[in-house]
């Protein structure tokens, strides 16, 4: 059982943990998944080992990559071809990189494990005849199966992390970012938090996620306390307006008093033109503590019409413009007063009714 001391205790923990916004990146957008996935994280990848390309990155993933698996090449150039799904005896390579004195070729891996012919990718890298020959497993996860290992070492590759690898960019980039490059250093870090969050390293903070697992059904049991105090809370509000809206109805004549979403009881003119809304106001956990009346248009053109003879009517009240639509509050009632209540709306009424086209 949830007392009001294991509550309190409860959320002065939460309070105190950081918490983590989600906002969805271009590609979360886009919605790839499983085998596409990996093909649009291998697309991209080949886009930025490309130095020639327009991201204006030059060499700087070639170089990170030599720099992950401790290689020193000190004499990198442009000259650098890169191939998508190179064919190696009728399997597919994800990317080859290759140029007069290297070769590299990578196997991406962001979900599926390593079920590949490695075998047929090794003699495929070899046959480029290059003084130095690289064979990389990229990989999202840590490899910890004894069979996936064993066929990654047989072959010679190497298993490199993109979280390592992304690491080493993100120092190096600052020498690469300028006026005209922004926009594909902006996708390259929407690429990069997509992986990231996708591995869990930033779906949520771990220190939030040890919470909620930890206090879920504390917290399933205190969401359910809620939703039952907050339904109580809106049938209380809901039943209080449908007697204050019995009563203005039977007080002006008028059937076109409506209920907006059990809130907001509001009437209008014509056709959404100017009217009133009114509603309660929760205070010192009285959610009929407070009631307000406010004027309203749903247009300019009718507040342009209309508003100049409401101000003059109520010289002293607030006015609000949000957008198109025009607020003027009028009354701040004290909702246990329901006589008052529906004296000022039929009071708001009459004004409304006798505005002058």
């Amino acid at each position: 059982m949830l007392d009001i001391k294991n509550i309190k205790t409860l959320l002065k923990k939460f309070e105190g943990l950081p918490k983590f916004k989600y906002e969805p990146t271009y590609l979360d957008i886009c919605h790839y998944s499983g085998r596409r996935f990996e093909e649009i994280c291998s697309k991209v990848l080949s886009f930025y080992f490309q130095p020639n390309n327009i991201h204006g990155l030059n060499t700087l993933f070639v170089e990170s990559i030599f720099e992950a698996i401790n290689f020193k090449y000190d004499d990198i150039d442009k000259n650098i071809n890169v191939n998508l799904e190179e064919n190696a005896e009728g399997k597919r390579l994800d990317i080859l990189l290759y140029n007069k004195d290297w070769v590299i070729g990578i196997e991406n891996k962001t979900g599926a494990n390593v079920y590949n012919p490695l075998n047929q990718y090794k003699k495929r890298i070899e046959d480029y005849s290059k003084n130095f020959n690289f064979k990389i497993i990229l990989t999202l996860y840590e490899i910890i199966n004894k069979n996936e290992l064993e066929n990654i070492n047989q072959n010679g590759f190497v298993i490199l992390l993109y979280t390592k690898l992304f690491d080493i960019i993100k120092s190096k980039i600052g020498n690469y970012v300028s006026g005209n490059n922004l926009k594909y250093i902006m996708f390259l870090y929407d690429f990069i938090e997509t992986l990231e969050r996708k591995k869990g390293d930033n779906i949520m903070n771990k220190e939030l996620d040890a919470f909620f697992s930890e206090n879920s059904e504390r917290l399933d049991e205190l969401m359910d306390s809620f939703q039952n105090y907050k339904n109580q809370k809106d049938q209380k509000i809901i039943n209080k307006l449908f007697e204050i809206q019995e009563k203005i109805r039977d007080l002006t004549k008028s059937n076109k008093w409506k209920i907006y979403e059990y809130f907001d009881l509001w009437f209008s003119k014509n056709d959404h033109d100017i009217g009133i809304e009114s509603w309660f106001v929760e205070e010192d956990n009285d959610p009929l503590a407070i009631f307000k009346i406010v004027l309203t248009s749903w247009t300019s053109k009718a507040w342009n019409q209309y508003g100049v003879q409401l101000k003059e009517i109520f010289p002293k009240c607030e006015y609000e413009l949000k957008g198109n639509r025009s607020f003027l509050y009028v009354y701040k009632i004290n909702g246990q007063n329901e006589n008052e209540i529906v004296e000022k709306l039929n009071e708001c009424y009459n004004h409304i009714i006798n505005l002058k086209e």
